[in-house]
């Protein structure tokens, strides 16, 4: 057998044994691209994890501040309902007092209604006392004209806003020196001036009695006193009642002339009846 030649079972021996460095080197080979393969995506693997990371960081950070987002809006929420509360209760007050103000104004409307009907009905009533009061009056004024007319025959008469006066005085009515007793035609002008009183109602007296300047005048004044007294004492015996007259002497204080002559002093020596009017009313004769 040539020197060159080899047995089928040597050469399956060289084959395995260079097989096997193959073998371990396509494992190797295999290994590395494995452990390559690994280590690329352990890389990958932590990029995405880093990435992972900063993105869970990102998101807690939102996170943090969507909570505090959150609770400002919670806390502003909290607000807005206490305001929308405050701004109920003041909508219900003023509500109330709308419908209080409503009410007042009905009443007062109310109220303004009565208060015209009233005015209407005081003006009606105004309106009525008016003109009872003028016809009072003119009724009066013409009790007033009779009466005057009537004693206008007796003595000397005056008009007044009040009613009038009846001047006994000059030479129809006169007094003895430093007297106070009523002669007979003194009786008789006063008898006849108490018959037009007794025909009437309605009217108060007052007797003044009035003296002339000569003589102290404290002794005028009690001496026109006197006077007076007598011609209030002769109405009321003639049957005028007492409580209607009244007297007083005012002596020489008012005097109807003022001058110092005889003629003077005698139409100052004088006593007069006024006559106030409540309401008269005259039923006497008047004569023309």
């Amino acid at each position: 057998m040539p020197a060159t030649e080899q047995s089928p079972r040597e050469n399956s021996g060289t084959r395995s044994r260079r097989a096997v460095p193959i073998a371990v080197a396509v494992l190797l080979g295999a290994a590395l691209v494995v452990l390559w393969s690994i280590w690329t995506h352990v890389g990958e693997l932590e990029e995405r994890l880093k990435v992972s990371q900063n993105q869970s960081e990102s998101l807690e950070r939102e996170l943090e501040g969507v909570r505090r987002e959150a609770g400002e809006v919670r806390m502003e929420a909290a607000q807005a309902q206490t305001r929308a509360q405050s701004a109920e209760e003041k909508a219900q007050k003023l509500t109330q007092a709308r419908r209080q103000a409503e009410l007042e104004r009905e009443l007062a409307r109310e109220e303004a209604q009565r208060f015209e009907a009233v005015s209407q009905q005081a003006r009606r009533e105004a309106q009525r006392a008016r003109q009872e009061a003028d016809e009072i009056r003119q009724q009066r004024e013409q009790e007033l004209d009779r009466m005057q007319k009537a004693l206008s025959h007796i003595v000397d008469t005056r008009r007044t806003p009040l009613g009038m006066v009846m001047n006994l005085g000059q030479d129809s009515f006169l007094f003895d020196f430093d007297k106070d007793t009523l002669r007979s035609e003194n009786r008789e002008i006063l008898s006849r001036i108490a018959g037009v009183m007794l025909a009437s109602h309605g009217y108060r007296l007052y007797v003044y009695g009035h003296t002339d300047d000569t003589g102290p005048e404290s002794y005028n004044r009690n001496l026109s006193g006197r006077r007076a007294r007598s011609v209030r004492d002769y109405l009321v015996q003639a049957g005028i009642p007492g409580e209607l007259v009244e007297a007083k002497g005012f002596g020489e204080s008012s005097p109807a002339v003022e001058a110092f002559t005889s003629d003077a002093r005698q139409k100052n020596r004088r006593v007069e009846i006024g006559l106030i009017d409540t309401v008269i009313h005259y039923t006497g004769q008047v004569k023309d």
